[in-house]
């Protein structure tokens, strides 16, 4: 099982609050459903909902969700028999409430009885509702205004001010309610102001600008609360963080996991759960950037360590920990290891020998589908490359005998170096990682890594890229 499945799972089980004290009775009533019929408690965890109860509706649309050991504090949905739902939430020592509303008016019409955590969460639906109803008529009637006119100014400054009464009913919730997991929910889904920055000779610095947003996108964030996690809020903040406002790079990406994961470390359950995702979305197979390997060693090597991962296994964690650290040698900007084989003329070949612009690694097996579908496109490239620096040094990962290795040559038209080597002499398993086959890794004339996990189609582009370089 992965190390992120693994840390995912410790963070769903158990579903209950083992701190709790006393029995959680959330009670519901919801008028139009006269028919009963099933409801179901979703719960939020990170990325996912699971669900946490079951139960059916009485003839007066009214239910029941009882546990005995008490829910896990956090937000939850109540899905409706006819598939509408309403979010709710069970958090501050609230073991015995009651939520009273319509079918027809789910939200608007939710009324709280014992909850100071979902009267909080209900009276700013319907304020916020209120607002952005004012909000948008005024930008309606701006519409139809000429700009820099006095009646546009005054709009304007009228939606100034609903934005500020907002800010300021935040501070008043912030002031008065500073530990409610509403709170803590409703400052963590803040958008931080922009933060300008412009040069020496007045204009805009964009990359300084959106540097400072980044920084700043987690001013309001609580990371010693673990209780977000069971909100979307931080798995939301989480993937823009580093889906959008990050360069899809490996440098960009380790940087902002480094800025990132030092502030979950004061709860295991939101670094857990942040390293374990990180690290999931550039493992190799999942990665859609060209050397996310360096992204995963980097995450996994340095924060993946006993003292702070403890939610799995010594043996789980240690084999984690050695396939990233397999992955180090053959990162982009690296000097690619040599490696050797003998040929089809049992002849030694290695390839440091080869005199080329460009060593392209293909990394094979015979009975490989995707080889064989593979191994015919890079002899097209080949082919119409070889005038111009490229060179081709394969190596059979798998083979079950020297006759298959060489029928696969006949078959498939191999016409660079191609060698063998069974008794694993030259290491090439332990120098370049190997995923799945075919597994491609280019290196220059000094056998620097350029490039790699690229279809033969591909390394046209890339050698085109890089000869324009050396102009």
């Amino acid at each position: 099982m992965s190390i992120s499945k693994v840390l995912l799972l410790a963070l769903l089980l158990p579903l209950t609050n083992l701190s709790a004290q006393k029995t959680t009775k959330i009670n519901f009533k919801i008028s139009g459903y006269t028919e009963g019929g099933t409801v179901k408690l979703l719960g939020s965890l990170f990325d996912q909902n699971y669900l946490a109860d079951t139960v059916r509706l009485s003839p007066d649309g009214s239910a029941s969700f009882t546990n005995a050991e008490g829910f896990k504090e956090g937000m939850y949905y109540l899905l409706t028999p006819d598939k509408n739902n309403f979010q709710f939430i069970i958090a501050g020592g609230e073991n015995d409430f009651t939520l009273k509303t319509s079918k027809d008016n789910l939200v608007l019409g939710m009324s709280v009885v014992g909850s100071i955590e979902n009267k909080l969460l209900y009276d700013n639906a319907r304020y916020q509702t209120a607002l952005e109803a004012k909000y948008n008529a005024l930008s309606q009637q701006l519409k139809a205004v000429q700009p820099n006119t006095p009646q546009y100014v005054d709009l304007s400054n009228q939606q100034k001010a609903l934005l500020e009464e907002r800010d300021a009913k935040l501070q008043t919730l912030k002031k008065e309610y500073p530990n409610a997991l509403f709170t803590k929910f409703k400052l963590a889904g803040q958008n931080p102001k922009i933060r300008m920055e412009y040069r020496a000779n007045g204009s805009l610095d964009s990359s300084a600008t959106m540097f400072n947003y980044r920084r700043d996108w987690w001013n309001d964030v609580d990371f010693t609360d673990g209780r977000l996690l069971r909100t979307p809020v931080f798995f939301t903040k989480l993937k823009r963080y580093i889906q959008e406002f990050t360069t899809q790079h490996q440098d960009s990406l380790i940087a902002a996991a480094d800025y990132l994961l030092p502030k979950t470390l004061t709860n295991d359950e939101l670094f857990n759960a942040t390293a374990s995702w990180i690290a999931s979305q550039y493992k190799p197979g999942q990665a859609k950037i060209m050397d996310g390997e360096a992204v995963y060693a980097h995450v996994v090597l340095k924060y993946f360590t006993p003292d702070k991962v403890k939610d799995i296994s010594k043996e789980d964690l240690e084999s984690t920990r050695k396939r990233a650290a397999e992955m180090l040698p053959s990162l982009l900007g690296k000097t690619g290891q040599d490696v050797w084989g003998v040929d089809k003329n049992n002849q030694r070949r290695n390839l440091y020998s080869l005199n080329a612009t460009f060593k392209v690694v293909f990394i094979y097996n015979p009975d490989c589908e995707h080889c064989q579908e593979e191994t015919p496109r890079l002899r097209t490239v080949y082919d119409q490359w070889k005038s111009r620096g490229v060179e081709v040094f394969s190596l059979v990962a798998n083979a079950k005998n020297r006759e298959e290795w060489l029928n696969f040559g006949k078959k498939y038209g191999v016409n660079w170096t191609d060698v063998y080597d069974p008794q694993l002499e030259s290491r090439f398993h332990e120098k370049y990682f190997v995923d799945i086959t075919p597994e491609v890794y280019v290196l220059d004339k000094n056998n620097k890594i350029i490039a790699k996990n690229l279809k033969p189609n591909q390394l046209p582009e890339l050698f085109e890229s890089e000869l324009a370089k050396m102009k």
